[in-house]
């Protein structure tokens, strides 16, 4: 099988009825590439994806298989309940959110490190970061490379970490220790 494309044209003929035209030419080999290309991207461990931003509101045009994976939720869940990439961000973490990326410069460039929490289809909140960088015009909307990364573990650890620098500094506030 190969995969063809194909450009086809009408042209009306008075009192003759129709003429259709018709031209096909070999896309298999950009398709290989094409799905090649896929592979790659499926393969890499972090959520990729483009949104495009128009009228402070911005929409998924592509987003590889880890997309999903990091921000906890199924490709089926968020085609039915995700139209509005925000909707699953913490409502406490949109506001900033929101103004981080209206901020955003639309030069070659520009990029921006974000860290908010979604609500996975488990119900439960997750960490996210996202580093979003300017990637082009679509039409006269910018569009955005945005690489995603769920940060739960680190944050538990950061939080471990201070729960054992204050019981440290209670334990030796208590016993009255010097510590230098």
């Amino acid at each position: 099988y190969r995969y063809l494309g194909v450009n086809a044209e009408h042209e009306p003929l008075p009192n003759m009825g129709e003429r259709f035209y018709a031209v096909y030419y070999d896309i298999d080999d950009f398709m290989k590439e094409k799905k090649k290309t896929t592979e790659i991207l499926d393969n890499v461990p972090a959520g990729l994806s483009i949104f495009v931003k128009k009228d402070k509101r911005a929409a998924l045009l592509y987003a590889n298989s880890q997309f999903y994976l990091v921000h906890h939720v199924s490709s089926k869940s968020w085609k039915e309940h995700h139209e509005d990439p925000f909707s699953f961000v913490l409502p406490s973490d949109l506001p900033a959110l929101q103004e981080k990326i209206n901020g955003l410069r639309h030069e070659e460039g520009c990029d921006e490190n974000i860290v908010y929490r979604v609500t996975g289809d488990d119900g439960s909140p997750h960490w996210m970061n996202s580093r979003v960088r300017f990637g082009f015009f679509n039409g006269s909307s910018p569009a955005f490379f945005v690489s995603s990364l769920c940060i739960d573990k680190q944050v538990q650890a950061e939080k471990r970490k201070e729960l054992d620098a204050q019981m440290y500094e209670n334990a030796t506030k208590d016993s009255r220790l010097i510590v230098w």
